[in-house]
Formats: structure tokens, C-alpha cells, sequence
């Protein structure tokens, strides 16, 4: 049953691996030097997926440390059927160690939320928060430099008052 639900996740390294027409060795010497990447994030700190920007911020030997945004939206309607989406914005800061190709992802985040309940009657309320989330995981950059993919393990501090543990994988193209 687990490797049908992350077969795809072979297939993506897969696929990957085919498109970049480079080996390891013929890495070009820029690829630490994109400093901006676009990701699509599954299941990671905004919730069920997220569009996000990343920074990098400062470069220091094997280190970089990078800021990101994100943005979800789902469940357009409310219980009326009117126009009223649940979103969450997460707000990242972390760092990554390694080099071109190969590097160990280590992250905190707050993410910001407002999602529409209807806890105890019929009366629809919107509720706001902030979770905690520490990210650690692996970031795989193909020699094309410019695809890469992360997986990782991502604890939550819901609320602030609780902890659960979540798994989150991402696809980016750095810039």
C-alpha cells in the first residue's frame, strides 16, 4: 500500500533524472548562484498544497540560509455555498547544507491561517491562528540546476498547544 501512495515520488526522481541531459561532474559552476526559486509544496506547512517563493539570502562556505512565502487556498465555499476560502500563509526562514546536487534542508516557520468553522449551531465563524513548524529534510537538485525536489519531515506546533508530525514533499525551479 506505501509504495503505491509514493510510487510517484519514483517516478518524479525518475523523470527528472531523464531531462537533465548532465552528469554530476559536468555540474556548471553557477548552480549555487541562483538565488530565487518558485515551489509547489504538497502536504507541507501551509497544509494540503502551497505556491511559494523563495530567497536565498546569505552564502557561507557548504551553507545557504534562505527566506520563503507561501500561499494555499482551498475549500472555496463556505456551508452557505458563498465565496469564502480557508487559506494559510506559511513564513519560512532555514538554511541548506551541502552543494550542488546533494543538500540537508533544516527550517522554522510560523504559518498563518483563517479557516471557516461552524463549531456547535448553524452560525458560520472564521477562525485565525499561528502554528509552529520546524522542517527537516533532503533537497535533491538535478545537475540541470535548475529543477530540484525536497522531502521532508515537518513538526507542528498547532496552535501553539499541541504537537503532530506531517511529511511534506516540493518541487521547485530556482532562478
Amino acid at each position: 500500500m506505501h509504495f503505491i501512495k509514493f510510487s510517484w515520488v519514483i517516478f518524479l526522481f525518475f523523470t527528472l533524472g531523464l531531462i537533465c541531459p548532465t552528469i554530476v561532474s559536468e555540474a556548471k559552476p553557477d548552480t549555487l548562484d541562483r538565488k530565487n526559486a518558485i515551489n509547489l509544496e504538497f502536504a507541507g506547512p501551509a497544509g494540503y498544497w502551497a505556491v511559494g517563493y523563495e530567497r536565498i539570502i546569505k552564502t557561507k562556505n557548504r551553507w545557504r540560509m534562505f527566506g520563503a512565502v507561501a500561499t494555499s487556498m482551498w475549500g472555496l465555499a463556505d456551508y452557505n455555498g458563498d465565496f469564502n476560502p480557508n487559506f494559510s500563509i506559511p513564513i519560512i526562514i532555514g538554511g541548506l547544507y551541502g552543494g550542488a546536487v546533494h543538500n540537508i534542508e533544516l527550517a522554522l516557520s510560523n504559518t498563518v491561517y483563517s479557516i471557516v468553522t461552524a463549531e456547535g449551531g448553524f452560525e458560520e465563524d472564521r477562525e485565525f491562528g499561528v502554528n509552529g513548524n520546524i522542517h527537516i529534510g533532503y533537497r535533491y537538485s538535478p545537475p540541470c540546476d535548475r529543477w530540484h525536489i525536497k522531502i521532508y519531515y515537518l513538526g507542528t506546533l498547532v496552535r501553539y498547544n499541541y504537537y503532530v508530525n506531517y511529511g511534506g514533499l516540493g518541487i521547485g525551479y530556482s532562478f
